[in-house]
């Protein structure tokens, strides 16, 4: 951030107008000091980190940024979690990338002092292979682990204990 200053001085003028529309004797004040400032902002540049991990949550590889063609972007919403997550990956149609991945980790670290703040976690949802314009490709969706607790319903079966009975939809 760059900071520069200025001072200049200022004087007020003041010109009493009574009741009547008399204009009475213009006033002046002692000199005022000023000061102004510039303030230039530099653009946050941001680095995202993707980390693939199987089903166990077992780390597995980085997804290097070079190979994420599209902008890194999901929803949120209060009491629903964080939505879906596409990302466009420059690799060709036949590859196995992605063959024993279930999840992965988002983080970002940016030139504000931000570094490795995790801001997503999904689970593999769905991996296409696109082959358009003689460019192959592969989308991989993913959505949030909150989404995962969609298939659970807790409900009791008029057990004599009252204990709960989870079972998965």
């Amino acid at each position: 951030m760059l900071i520069t200053d200025q001072t200049c001085d200022i004087i007020c003028a003041v010109c009493p107008i009574d009741d009547q529309g008399n204009v009475g004797q213009l006033a002046f004040s002692e000199p005022l000091d000023i000061q102004y400032y510039a303030v230039t902002v530099e653009p946050i540049e941001k680095q995202y980190i993707v980390k693939l991990y199987n089903a166990n949550m077992q780390f597995v590889k980085v997804l290097p940024a070079g190979l994420i063609t599209n902008d890194i972007s999901f929803t949120e919403s209060i009491d629903a979690g964080q939505g879906e997550m596409s990302l466009n990956v420059n690799l060709p149609i036949d590859t196995n990338y992605f063959n024993g991945i279930r999840y992965c980790k988002v983080y970002v670290s940016d030139n504000t002092g931000v570094d490795n703040l995790l801001i997503y976690s999904g689970w593999l949802s769905k991996v296409s292979r696109v082959y358009s314009n003689q460019k192959e490709n592969i989308q991989v969706i993913f959505l949030s682990l909150y989404s995962l607790l969609q298939g659970v319903i807790i409900r009791k079966d008029g057990l004599q204990n009252g204990d709960s009975v989870f079972t998965k939809t």
